[in-house]
């Protein structure tokens, strides 16, 4: 009985496999890609289904336990003993200490024939925001020159004041200035005759001069960045022969990088006005005005350096209403600076006005245009050509040298010419030529 139960169960189970394999069959059926391939020529194929794989990130535990250290005290101070050791005899050199940075001083003196000395000078300590000072000079002499027909006597009065103040990248100065300067004119015995209607020169003189100036600049150079330097000057000059002189000097330069190459530019104005206090008088009232612009750039070709521009000038009361000069300069360094052959081209204008010809010649009263071909007293020096040609170097860090030959064509170049034959006083009067000036230097 169980033998045949035993056959009726292998029985239904061989049943139900035969039922599902048509169902089995054909699903793999579905599964299979149904295509038409035809090959040429001998080739290996194999086909497969394509299943993709899954792959899902698995979470990583990551750790943020702070790290623990441990610092073991030491329970009381270690004594160290030092080793001594004897070393031999030693040179030293002691330099000697730097003197010490005072915020004022005095310098007095007396020299012959009463020629006091006095100096004072008081500025506050170095600031990192401000700063100020103030200077005060006194120089006299009562004479002592031998075969003289006039009394000499010269006598010089200065007083300086400044204020500092930086911010940023800023520095901001403002000065002021008082000179009174006292002259005596040089005499000799004259033999001429004179009369009633001659011009006698007075004996001495005195003419005094007051500046003031603002000048704004960076107080960091950067060579990365553009740069200003602006400076503003009013000078007011008087003498005791009723002159008055006003003087506003503006001047501006930049400088910065432009595509890797360093360009500069400068521009400069002066307007110089003299006037008589009286009318009829020898000297006339007289107007100057001069603008110029420079610019320039600066290229290096390994040791060879240049700086290349040019300069426009404009005399608004000159003879010459415009000029324009070419500003080339070049240098090369060979064996390691030991020599530097240099060539310089350039040229300009020189303003010639009554408080630069006194810093030249202080023996000008009021100058007259009598050995002149015009009305004005005061032209200014047009220098049409400026060449230069030299060599410099630095044998050693005691020892250079710099050797140079120049020449130059100047236009109305200004001369002295002694005036007032008739009187025992000799003063100068302005006179102009046009020369050719050749020179070597070393």
């Amino acid at each position: 009985m169980k033998k045949k139960k035993k056959y009726s169960t292998i029985a239904l189970a061989a049943l139900a496999i035969t039922a599902y394999a048509p169902a089995l069959a054909e699903g793999f059926v579905n599964d299979t890609l149904d295509l038409d391939v035809t090959f040429v020529g001998d080739r290996e194929v194999l086909l497969q289904d394509a299943h993709k794989q899954l792959h899902w990130p698995k979470a990583a535990n990551l750790s943020n336990d702070k790290p623990t250290f441990s610092y073991n005290v030491i329970p009381k101070r270690l004594n160290v003993q030092p080793e001594w050791t004897r070393n031999g005899p030693i040179r030293l050199k002691i330099n000697d200490p730097l003197p010490r940075l005072y915020k004022g001083y005095v310098n007095a003196g007396m020299g012959n024939f009463l020629s006091p000395h006095l100096q004072v000078s008081y500025s506050d300590v170095r600031s990192r925001d401000k700063s100020w000072g103030v200077h005060f000079l006194h120089e006299s002499t009562n004479g002592g020159f031998a075969n003289d027909s006039i009394k000499q006597g010269f006598s010089s009065n200065q007083l300086n004041g400044w204020y500092r103040k930086f911010w940023k990248g800023e520095a901001f100065t403002a000065s002021s200035s008082y000179q009174r300067e006292h002259i005596s004119l040089y005499g000799g015995q004259h033999t001429l005759q004179t009369d009633s209607t001659s011009f006698f020169a007075p004996d001495a003189y005195n003419y005094q001069l007051i500046t003031n100036r603002v000048h704004l600049s960076n107080r960091i150079k950067s060579k990365t960045s553009w740069e200003h330097d602006v400076a503003i000057q009013h000078e007011f000059l008087w003498n005791n022969d009723n002159t008055q002189e006003h003087n506003f000097d503006l001047s501006v330069r930049l400088s910065g990088v432009l595509d890797t190459v360093p360009v500069q530019i400068d521009f400069h104005a002066n307007v110089d006005r003299l006037n008589r206090l009286q009318e009829g008088e020898r000297a006339l009232n007289e107007r100057q005005a001069i603008f110029d612009l420079h610019p320039g750039i600066e290229k290096s070709f390994g040791p060879l350096n240049t700086t290349i521009g040019m300069g426009l000038w404009i005399d608004a009361q000159g003879e010459r209403p415009f000029l324009f000069t070419p500003e080339i300069e070049a240098s090369i360094r060979l064996l390691r600076d030991l020599f530097v052959p240099y060539v310089r081209i350039d040229g300009g204008i020189d303003q010639n006005r009554y408080r630069s010809g006194l810093e030249s010649n202080p023996f000008v009263t009021l100058p007259s245009n009598v050995l002149l071909d015009s009305n004005k007293t005061w032209n200014s020096t047009y220098e049409i050509f400026h060449a230069a040609l030299g060599m410099k170097g630095s044998i050693t860090r005691s020892f250079s040298f710099n050797l140079n030959a120049e020449i130059k064509r100047n236009n109305k170049h200004l001369f002295w010419a002694p005036n007032n034959e008739f009187s025992d006083g000799r003063s100068f009067d302005p006179l102009y030529q046009d020369v050719t000036i050749t020179s070597l230097k070393g």
